[in-house]
């Protein structure tokens, strides 16, 4: 089963970090959450999703 987490990078410090693995059924939750953290964090930090 594929599971997919969070991963961001902070575009002032290059500091790396992830969330937790989610099932495949929360993939629609996280990507809407990518979006909205990447208007709120523009220039600062992006956020993308990993899977596994």
């Amino acid at each position: 089963m594929t599971e997919y987490r969070i991963e961001w990078v902070s575009r002032i410090t290059n500091n790396k970090g992830h969330g937790s693995w989610f099932n495949e059924s929360d993939k629609k939750m996280l990507e809407k959450n990518i979006i909205s953290y990447n208007k709120e964090y523009r220039n600062r930090i992006h956020h993308t999703i990993a899977q596994r």
